[in-house]
């Protein structure tokens, strides 16, 4: 492996930790997350005794009813602390709730953090709700031994591109596995990383800011390329959820799949199904040829905890160069902290240097687009759905989604009647 010293941002601002330990000696607090990669990052940080007087509890929900059970537990008391999703429409229900509390009230200090990783706890209303932890890769991932096998160049335009997609199928393989089944990929993931290869990111910010309709051809014919991918896709993509899509990738009966870079770090069940599995990364080359630098999400403190002194301690602690590096070593993905790291970890290396081509603007996150439902991120989920089961066109479905934008007067909705 080699050795690589990775800056993730030009300016380094060191964050300092609370100090008033006293009051909060042989504290433990609660931590409910979906994602299992931080397990031995949390345990690090309890045996090391990094957050002083603190004992951070992990717990791991399954994220396939993630959201019930903490809306119940929340009515209860619930975690202290927990993992929240990215997006506003996410945020928006534990706000209406009063169950989370903003970073500025709790006195947590996020100057710190990738800027470009802040709208991972950014609400509607454009305060700050939590800590964000990651930034993430969505790009293309692929099988790098069946890419091999097959004599495949990497692609430089679209043309190539699919012509990938024909020789998997000649060979027998999926050329794209999609969990068309799964709403939140196809919102977060899946059309994200279509829009950042297909659509300049000047088209882009003028969707978002309203001045573009997502009517126009330079949207409808990203749809209508999507489409156009169908016969290399599985029979049924809207029957086809997250594991496996993953699995057919892992196992080398797709070539490819559109996804983030957590599905190949080292808790990845892709490598259950294949042991040597070894992921490549790319963007969909097309005008803008990009990928998505996607904040994932922050840590969220509960209003109603009892601890949360503590709990401001370990949010503090979260933002400090000392745990970007842990998060480095254990969960091998991104950190949203601002500092100099050492990265010994090859794929952790390939991410962060596709990261360096990431699209400026991400939509599905804007708060623009998903201030009132249905938001960007329900539409596209539900549009994408029929596209790939060929119950609309794009031009069909492009409609459907500036509809629903219209419906309750977003930025664009005088512009695009």
């Amino acid at each position: 492996m080699r050795l690589l010293k990775t800056t993730l941002a030009v300016a380094t601002a060191a964050a300092s930790l609370a100090t008033a330990t006293t009051a909060m000696a042989n504290t433990t607090v609660e931590f409910w997350t979906f994602r299992p990669q931080e397990e031995a990052l949390w345990n690090r940080v309890n045996q090391e005794n990094l957050i002083p007087g603190v004992t951070v509890n992990f717990n791991r929900i399954s994220n396939d009813d993630y959201e019930a059970r903490l809306r119940i537990a929340l009515q209860r008391g619930g975690p202290d602390i927990f993992s929240g999703k990215v997006g506003a429409q996410w945020l928006a229900q534990f706000i209406a709730a009063d169950a989370i509390v903003s970073m500025e009230e709790l006195g947590v200090d996020l100057s710190n953090i990738l800027p470009g990783a802040l709208a991972g706890g950014q609400a509607a209303d454009g305060q700050f709700y939590g800590v964000p932890f990651a930034v993430q890769l969505q790009s293309i991932i692929y099988n790098t031994d069946a890419f091999e096998s097959l004599g495949l160049a990497h692609p430089t335009n679209i043309d190539e591109f699919e012509a990938l997609l024909r020789a998997a199928d000649a060979a027998g393989m999926e050329g794209l596995a999609v969990a068309g089944q799964a709403g939140w990929y196809l919102n977060q993931v899946f059309n994200e990383v279509i829009m950042a290869g297909l659509v300049a990111d000047a088209d882009q910010q003028a969707f978002v800011d309203g001045t573009k309709c997502f009517t126009d051809p330079v949207f409808v014919s990203a749809l209508e390329r999507v489409a156009s991918w169908g016969p290399y896709m599985s029979a049924n993509p809207t029957a086809t959820n997250y594991d496996p899509m993953r699995t057919a990738v892992a196992s080398g009966d797709a070539l490819m799949m559109i996804d983030g870079a957590w599905s190949t770090g080292p808790a990845s069940p892709m490598y259950e199904i294949n042991p040597d599995f070894y992921p490549g990364f790319m963007a969909v080359p097309g005008v803008n040829g990009k990928v998505v630098a996607h904040p994932d999400g922050a840590y969220l403190a509960n209003a109603r905890s009892e601890k949360l002194d503590a709990v401001r301690q370990v949010l503090e602690f979260t933002t400090t160069e000392t745990f970007g590096q842990l998060f480095l070593e254990e969960v091998t993905e991104p950190t949203a902290v601002q500092g100099e790291f050492v990265v010994e970890n090859d794929i952790t290396n390939a991410v962060m240097a596709a990261l360096a081509n990431a699209a400026s603007i991400e939509p599905f996150i804007q708060p623009a687009l998903n201030a009132d439902t249905p938001n960007y991120g329900e539409l596209i989920a539900q549009q994408m759905q029929r596209l790939l089961a060929g119950n609309a066109t794009a031009a069909e479905a492009a409609a459907a989604v500036q509809a629903g934008l219209n419906s309750w007067g977003y930025v664009g909705a005088a512009n695009c009647r």
